[in-house]
This record gives C-alpha cells, sequence and structure tokens, in this order.
C-alpha cells in the first residue's frame, strides 16, 4: 500500500495506535515515550531533507508524539481533576443523561456533573442507588453521595465515565426547562425497544433488540454464549453493518429522484440519526463517519477511498476521547473493516477466477457470491483474531462457516423490524413482518445452537500463545527477505517473494498459534485457578477445574455478572455446580438471583441469614442453608466455610495449597480454629485485624479503589507484595502440584 496517496489512512491508523498503547501505559511511562517519539520525529524530519523515503517514517512519530501528547493531556487535565473529587460525602449537582438500568438490586444511572463538593467539575459520573429516580432525561439532580470513588476499568474511560458514585439519601429532581434533541431521540430508541418487546417472544425480542440497537441486556446467558462461540457477536455490536443496512437502504431509496446532492445530505443526516438512536457507540460513530465521506463523494462526483475513509474516523474518535481507543466494538470493528478492506483486491481475485470455471450463470452467481462472502468473513475473523484472544479470550473455528450462513437471515431480520416498526400504524402487516422476523431469528438461533456444540467450535488461547504466534509473522518475513536479499531484481519477482512469503509466514504463525494452544492446554489441565475479578469492596471468587466452576460469593456492582459470566466463558466451562452465599449482605449476595437466572448452578448453598425466598423461587436446584459446612468438590477440591457473629469466612483446599477468604476485617481469627493455617489470604474490604501476628505467601485484597495505597500497612503480613484487586483488574491463583502462582490483570 502507498501510505503517501492514503494520507488519513497512515495518520489515522498511527493515532489510533499510539492511543491503544497509551491507555495501558501510567502517566510517567507516557511522558517518558512521548519524549523518545519527539526525538525519533526529530531525527526523521532531519533525515526527509537527504531523503525523502522517510517522509512516511516522519509522519508516522509525529502521529505517535500527537497522540501520546494528547493522552498525557486529557490523564492531566480530566481524569487526575476528576480524581480529586473522590471522598465521602460529597455534594453533587448535575443532569441525568442516561436510562435507568438495574443490576442486582441497584439502579443505574449517568449523571453529567456541574458541581463535586465545591468545585465546579463537568464529568460523567455513574451513580448507583436502591430506588428509581422518579425524573426524566436532562432532568436535574442534587444529592449528596455516600462516596465518590474512580472508575479504573478501561471500559468506563472508553466511554468517557472516569468516576462512580452510590447514595442511600434523598436525591432532589428539578425538571429540565427545555429538553434537547437528544431527549426525543432516546424516546425513539425507547419507542423501538417497547415495540420488540411487544410484538416478538422474550427469547428473540432480547436478541432482535440487540441487533437493531446494540442492546444485549435482554439475551439469555446460555445464548449470548453460543453466539460468542460461534463468532457472530459482532452483530450485537452496533458498527458499519446496522449502520450502512439503514443508510444504503435509505440513499437508494432516495437515489431514485435523481437528486445526488439531496440525496446525500439526506443520507448523511439519517446515518447520524441512526448513530444517535443506537447510543452512539465508538464503532456505529466509526461506520457514520466512513458513511459520510462516502456519500460526501457522492455529492461532489468524487471517490471516496474506503482505507483513508477508516484512518480519518478513526481519528475523530481517538482526539475526542484517546481512551475510545480500548473501546472493545471500536476494536472488533476496526479489525474487521481493517481485514476487508486490505483483503479485497485478492478476494475479488479469487472470486473471479472460481466463476470463471463454471459455465451455468445461475451457479456462476450463487458460487460467487458465497466464495465472495466467504472470503470476506475469514478475512474479518483473521483480523479479529488478535483481539478476540486479547478481549474473550479465545478463538471460534467456526466463526467463518457460521457468518456465511446466518449474515442474510440476519441483514433481512433487521429490516423486516425495522419496515415493521416504521409501519406500525397498519397493525396487520407490521404483525406480519415482525412474524418473517421472528422466524429469521429462531432460524439464527437455531443454527449458533448447533454449530456451537461442535467440540472444534471455540478453543481458549492464552494471551502470551497470541503474542508468541504474532511475532512469528514478521520474524519469518524477514528471515526470508534477508537471505533473499539482492538476489530478486524485477518487480514482478519481488511482487510474488512477497505474497509467498507473507503465505508462508502466515502458515508458520498458524502452526505456532496451534502448537501454543495445546501445550497450554496440557499445561492448564488439572490446575486449580481462582479468579479475583475487581468489584470493589465485595466478595465474588471464581474457582475453576477442567472445564467446571464454582463460585463463591456474587457481589459488586452492576457488571459484576458479566465480569462472571464473561470469566466462565474464557476458561470454556460446561457446568457451575456451585453457588456459595456465605452472608446476606450486598456484598456478598447482590446479583444473586441474577447469577441463579443466568447460569442454573447444580447446588446452592447459603447462610441462613439469605432470604429464604430465593430458595422457594429455585425449587429445581439442590440447596441447604447452613452458617457452617465441608463441601468436596470435584473428588479433589475442599471448601470449608463458616459464618456466625465473630468469624465469617471460607477455606479453599486443593494439592497441599490452602487459600483463606475472609468476608469481613472484623473477623476473629485464632490459631485453633482451622482457618488461619493457610498458604495466601484474600481479604474483602481490608486486612483482618485479628490476623496481624500471621504471615502469608501472598496477600490479596478485594477492595474500592479509594482505598489504593492502604495495602502498604499490611505488607509485613505477606512474603510477596500486597495485590489489591482495583489497581489489578483482577487476579487469577493457580494451584497444581503444591506449586502456587499468580497472575495480575484480567
Amino acid at each position: 500500500m502507498n501510505w503517501i496517496k492514503k494520507p488519513f489512512a497512515l495518520i489515522g491508523f498511527s493515532f489510533f495506535i499510539a492511543c491503544f498503547i497509551g491507555c495501558f501505559l501510567s502517566q510517567k511511562q507516557s511522558v517518558l515515550l512521548l519524549f523518545g517519539f519527539l526525538l525519533l520525529s526529530l531525527v526523521s524530519l532531519i533525515l526527509c531533507i537527504k531523503d525523502e523515503r522517510f517522509r512516511q517514517l516522519a509522519a508516522v512519530f509525529l502521529c505517535f508524539s500527537s497522540a501520546l501528547l494528547l493522552s498525557v493531556s486529557v490523564l492531566e487535565f480530566k481524569y487526575n481533576q476528576a480524581l480529586e473529587a473522590v471522598g465521602t460525602k460529597k455534594q453533587i449537582e448535575g443532569t441525568i443523561v442516561s436510562e435507568a438500568r438495574t443490576s442486582g438490586g441497584s439502579y443505574i444511572y449517568i449523571i453529567k456533573t456541574e458541581r463535586i463538593g465545591n468545585k465546579e467539575i463537568n464529568i460523567k459520573l455513574r451513580l448507583s442507588r436502591k430506588e428509581p429516580l422518579y425524573g426524566e432525561l436532562y432532568d436535574k439532580v442534587s444529592f449528596k453521595a455516600d462516596a465518590v470513588y474512580a472508575l479504573e476499568r478501561k471500559d468506563s474511560k472508553a466511554d468517557s465515565i472516569f468516576l462512580g458514585a452510590y447514595t442511600y439519601g434523598e436525591i432532589k429532581l428539578l425538571p429540565a426547562e427545555a429538553r434537547p434533541v437528544l431527549y426525543y431521540i432516546s424516546q425513539a430508541r425507547e419507542y423501538i425497544t417497547e415495540s420488540i418487546k411487544d410484538s416478538l417472544p422474550q427469547k428473540t425480542s432480547g436478541l432482535m433488540t440487540g441487533l437493531m440497537l446494540g442492546d444485549v441486556s435482554g439475551i439469555d446467558s446460555s445464548l449470548m454464549d453460543e453466539v460468542r462461540k460461534t463468532g457472530t457477536a459482532h452483530i450485537l455490536s452496533v458498527s458499519g453493518l446496522h449502520v450502512s443496512l439503514w443508510s444504503m437502504f435509505a440513499y437508494q431509496l432516495l437515489s431514485r429522484f435523481k437528486r445526488r446532492f439531496a440525496s446525500g445530505l439526506i443520507s448523511i443526516l439519517f446515518v447520524f440519526f441512526v448513530v444517535a438512536v443506537t447510543g452512539f457507540s465508538s464503532a456505529a460513530i466509526r461506520a457514520g463517519l466512513m458513511l459520510s465521506v462516502f456519500y460526501l463523494g457522492e455529492m461532489m462526483s468524487k471517490k471516496a477511498e474506503p482505507i483513508n475513509s477508516l484512518g480519518f474516523s478513526l481519528f475523530v474518535i481517538c482526539f475526542i476521547n484517546p481512551f475510545a481507543a480500548t473501546d472493545v466494538s471500536l476494536l472488533l470493528s476496526f479489525s474487521a473493516t481493517s481485514g476487508i478492506l486490505l483483503s479485497s483486491g485478492k478476494i475479488n481475485e479469487y472470486a473471479a477466477a472460481l466463476k470463471a470455471k463454471v459455465k451455468v450463470r445461475v451457479i456462476k452467481i450463487a458460487l460467487g457470491a458465497a466464495c465472495t462472502v466467504f472470503l470476506i468473513s475469514l478475512a474479518a475473523v483473521v483480523f479479529t483474531l488478535p483481539v478476540s484472544v486479547f478481549v474473550f479470550g479465545g478463538i471460534s473455528f467456526i466463526a467463518p462457516l457460521c457468518n456465511i450462513i446466518t449474515l442474510i437471515p440476519t441483514e433481512a431480520a433487521m429490516l423486516l423490524c425495522g419496515l415493521a416498526i416504521l409501519l406500525s400504524p397498519f397493525a396487520y402487516l407490521s404483525r406480519f413482518l415482525f412474524f418473517l422476523a421472528n422466524l429469521l431469528i429462531d432460524l439464527f438461533i437455531e443454527i449458533t445452537g448447533l454449530l456451537s456444540k461442535l467440540s472444534f467450535a471455540y478453543i481458549s488461547v492464552s494471551k502470551t500463545v497470541l503474542i508468541i504466534a504474532a511475532a512469528t509473522l514478521p520474524i519469518c518475513l524477514l528471515l526470508r527477505f534477508a537471505l533473499l536479499r539482492g538476489k530478486i531484481q524485477t518487480y514482478s519477482e519481488r511482487k510474488v517473494l512477497r505474497d509467498k512469503s507473507l503465505f508462508k509466514a502466515f502458515l508458520a504463525s498458524l502452526m505456532v498459534l496451534l502448537l501454543g494452544i495445546n501445550i497450554s492446554y496440557m499445561a492448564d489441565f488439572n490446575r486449580l485457578k481462582i479468579y479475583v475479578p475487581d468489584v470493589g469492596n465485595s466478595s465474588a471468587f471464581i474457582i475453576t477445574l477442567n472445564g467446571r466452576a464454582a463460585l463463591i460469593g456474587c457481589g459488586g456492582e452492576y457488571n459484576v455478572p458479566n465480569e462472571i459470566s464473561s470469566r466462565l466463558y474464557r476458561e470454556n466451562v460446561r457446568s457451575l455446580d456451585l453457588l456459595l452465599l456465605p452472608r446476606a449482605n450486598e456484598t456478598e449476595s447482590g446479583h444473586a438471583s441474577e447469577i441463579i437466572k443466568k447460569h442454573s448452578p447444580k447446588y446452592l448453598f447459603a447462610s441462613k441469614s439469605v432470604d429464604p425466598v430465593m430458595f422457594i423461587h429455585n425449587e429445581k436446584i439442590e440447596s441447604k442453608r447452613s452458617d457452617s459446612a465441608k463441601i468436596f468438590l470435584w473428588e479433589c477440591v475442599l471448601i470449608e466455610y463458616i459464618n456466625n457473629e465473630t468469624l465469617s469466612c471460607a477455606k479453599i483446599s486443593f494439592a497441599g495449597r490452602e487459600v483463606l477468604i475472609s468476608f469481613t476485617p472484623s473477623s476473629e481469627f485464632n490459631s485453633g480454629d482451622g482457618y488461619s493455617n493457610a498458604d495466601l489470604l484474600i481479604a474483602r474490604s481490608a486486612y483482618p485485624k485479628s490476623l496481624k501476628s500471621y504471615y502469608f505467601e501472598q496477600v490479596i485484597l478485594s477492595a474500592d479503589s479509594y482505598k489504593l495505597g492502604t495495602q502498604k500497612e499490611s505488607q509485613n503480613n505477606s512474603k510477596r507484595p500486597v495485590l489489591m484487586t482495583a489497581a489489578d483488574s483482577g487476579i487469577e491463583i493457580g494451584i497444581t502440584n503444591n506449586s502456587l502462582s499468580i497472575k495480575r490483570g484480567d
């Protein structure tokens, strides 16, 4: 690719990659890297004077420098300023900018703040409370937050939400004097959601809402797992498929009036309406910007270069918010679109060659279309492979086939559903269209359900294996070009060498990946993993072994059920065998109903203090209520548990190692209780005072981010540095053959 002829592709891609790297660095590391790239920029600019071939390199270094400078500026002037508001009993004034979302018995709202405490701070804040707000979007609110804390998760930063807060007190509501246009767009979104719920069965309505709006909250967890395993989860991320489907439909309709400028302008307005209705996700904005550039080209009778449009959209998104570079939907959308655009030439060549071998016109068209769809899907799967492993921890080998089969039904279902909503005044016609859409969605569910059950459909892969496999590709290319340097003279010979080298390097990388998967699988066999997610000042511990799982506690913030589901999915868990609810408190049992509904545990064990109504509603699950027990799992794991007025804890024993979990810092341990002699301690909120004289190989604290730094107080009780979930976004403990390992980060 000649990057000089595609300047926005060079600028946008470089800017995006630099922002992505910056999201994983501290402010100090970003500053050091910034100075390094500024130096490289200066050197490359000097070299440009003598040799113009360095222009592209200079442009890349300047883009990296600009992106890192922007990242550092946002950290310093927006994020760090937001952190100054962290604390307790803070008076907050602001505006409601999102509809309520329920999770774990709490109502979640996004508030655009105007004042926190005595300072004017204009940021987005996530508010959690037990009672709903009886107000509307863009109403003013005023309340005293019991606590304001930092949100360290990258998905929150990608949405420009830096702070979280909760309150048990009264919230004053003041109706908005005038509501912006976005209010009426949100009303349209709500109307679409309600229309789908009223017209389709529960199972298909949740999926259809996800298809139309990207809202996956109504999708059954087992169905969501099937969708992920078959590599079709991208259809639920509002991106190019959704935006282009509707805008091109509108553009083709308007083009019939032979008014190029008016058709393009109306299509651009319609694009941004669709982006707004679907919630302004980064992926949707990317698609909207690309399509807007295309329509502008049509209005001026000029052809837009797709790869340039992609670079332009990435630059705009990351310029507005550099943290958006880690948004999962944007990463998937960007990598898939890049793969399709970069491979389009070869895809057309292969499709044309295949069609040339067939004489019958109908078969030729059908075969060419099937080949094109398959190769496009394959290109998207290959290019999204690093993102899939990085985010979801695995690869779907059935994805190309499943995408070919389901692409047309899902597109048709979206169009039919949209038309049914538009034609809702014509009741009979609308119902008929909803009926057809429902049939197509049922077909999609049946296909994904069938293919997801194949043994090779989905395989877990570690990030280390991915890095090694990815590094194999450039290493093989460099070695091959180094060995053949000077032997190839003509342009055609170099082109053939490049294609062959790329193909062989890709095969070598694929072989390394498959070898790494096998080695990882063997290494993880009979390895007990205890995952401690970042759930704030709460308890949720996921225990997995050879595709089976147990869960101790399920408290925490609104995202905990998704965190648990994601982990079970990543570990390729086939069944949740045990759910242990050690206390009735929200910190241990807040999401119990949701977890039971999503994962149907085989056995439910709970403290006597837990609401008995939960057992009445789940009679089919084998259950027991007790404040002490010894539970044997999988013939090799022992879980001991106790909960009384003075002591609340659990101990996990496996392969000669013991892990102690303390559910409250006030627990009174002593040498004769059989619990305090463990190798590792996991403590909620703070280190227990009664264990001050004890020494552990490792201490892990599950606490809110505002407690960062307090782990130093218990360093004398730990052989290794004390870890805190808020600082590491989750911690994994591995136990095998009497050895214990710790892995930081999700």
